[in-house]
């Protein structure tokens, strides 16, 4: 038996009445499938959510096969939010495609949670936090922004989020509407740069 903390990102339907999950960890992703979660009485049946942060116990093999899980937050608050939801998603989707499994996402992971976090509990502008996600993701990536040193307001703000701690988001003096243009420029970065699409970007735009 194995056992590691994480989040989930995805859970999937698979076969009839098992998901299969993507786990962010400070390892890498996870992939675990979660048998019987579906049926009526699962025990498990209401703990299997995206958004899950828990410890996770599994059993390795050519199917890692979960068998128990502690969590630690289910971030309630923000599934009936639309702003935190879509945010969150947002955070989730980017983490499934630009860190793998098999490599140490220690800081990565910590950066996530942190930033889930504060989307969840914080009052101030969550668009704000998942720019600032965004940034550090790149920059995990090895790609820069230098191009936009042309734009200034832009280039400005990203400098700040990027020099920011947490802490400091809600207290940056820029509007939604620049840092959605931003969080666009910088999603259309990484499709062209590595070919990754992020699809709830739209999503988020809309909030």
């Amino acid at each position: 038996m194995k056992e590691i903390y994480g989040i989930i990102c995805q859970a999937n339907d698979y076969k009839e009445n098992d998901k299969l999950l993507n786990v962010f960890t400070p390892l890498g992703m996870l992939q675990l499938v979660a048998r019987g979660v579906k049926s009526k009485k699962s025990k498990l049946k209401n703990l299997i959510n995206v958004f899950t942060f828990a410890n996770f116990q599994y059993v390795e093999g050519h199917r890692n096969i979960l068998n128990g899980l502690d969590i630690y937050d289910s971030f309630f608050d923000a599934w009936s939010d639309i702003k935190k939801n879509a945010c969150i998603s947002f955070c989730l989707e980017l983490t499934t495609k630009c860190f793998y499994k098999d490599k140490e996402t220690q800081k990565e992971f910590v950066e996530l949670i942190k930033v889930i976090k504060s989307i969840t509990y914080d009052d101030t502008l969550e668009i704000g936090f998942v720019l600032k996600y965004l940034i550090f993701c790149l920059e995990s990536l090895g790609i820069d922004y230098e191009f936009l040193k042309d734009q200034e307001t832009e280039y400005e703000a990203l400098v700040a989020f990027s020099n920011a701690d947490i802490e400091e988001i809600g207290t940056l003096p820029f509007f939604p509407n620049v840092i959605k243009k931003l969080i666009s420029t910088l999603v259309l970065v990484l499709r062209n740069e590595l070919g990754i699409s992020i699809v709830s970007l739209e999503m988020l735009l809309k909030i």
